[in-house]
């Protein structure tokens, strides 16, 4: 096996997976929610495939990526890939991280999260399902926030002050308004 398919094992009983060496590519939501290690021959990861039900550990030996906090960077920190079942409730993004991956923390137990000045696009379901995000700061860098960014984020508070925002996508912050009206003030945006 060299690539592992979008959704390969999505929707299991499985707990773990042993991923072989000569694995290059793990597609988006590749491996569900199964723990797992990345080899040290993984080049290339999607976006979901390390998520908030996923215990992640990567092989020493991997040049290319490395867990800090709970969450999985390129190895330079430039690309944030996702956030684990080990991510803290209080996150602050790496200085170095210039890109977010989608579906990120997406059901993850965040809190508060601080961006860094680098990051200028929140992409497609970021946050989505993250019932007790409360607080996004750091963003006046941010000019995108993607499909279903915040959507059932039930007690978003703040999303901070963002004058570089050119555009907000379809459902960005998508709540069922009779369950729990939205917190946001959209006069930051």
């Amino acid at each position: 096996v060299t690539k592992i398919g979008e959704n390969a094992f999505r929707m299991n009983k499985m707990k773990t997976i042993d991923l072989p060496e000569g694995t290059t590519e793990l597609k988006v939501h590749a491996l569900g929610d199964l723990d797992f290690e990345i080899p040290s021959t993984v080049k290339k990861i999607g976006g979901g495939v390390v998520n908030c039900e996923t215990k992640v550990t990567v092989n020493p030996e991997n040049p290319y990526f490395k867990m800090k906090d709970g969450i999985l960077y390129s190895k330079d920190e430039k690309i944030l890939y996702g956030a684990s079942k080990d991510v803290k409730a209080k996150v602050s993004i790496s200085l170095e991280t210039e890109k977010i991956m989608p579906y990120s923390f997406t059901y993850s137990k965040v809190k508060e999260v601080t961006l860094n000045h680098n990051i200028t696009k929140i992409p497609k379901c970021t946050f989505a399902e993250c019932h007790k995000l409360k607080i996004v700061s750091n963003t006046e860098k941010v000019q995108m926030i993607g499909y279903g960014c915040f959507a059932y984020c039930y007690d978003l508070e703040d999303v901070g002050t963002m004058p570089e925002l050119k555009e907000i996508r379809k459902a960005a912050f998508w709540t069922l308004r009779d369950l729990c009206p939205p917190k946001c003030d959209f006069e930051k945006l």
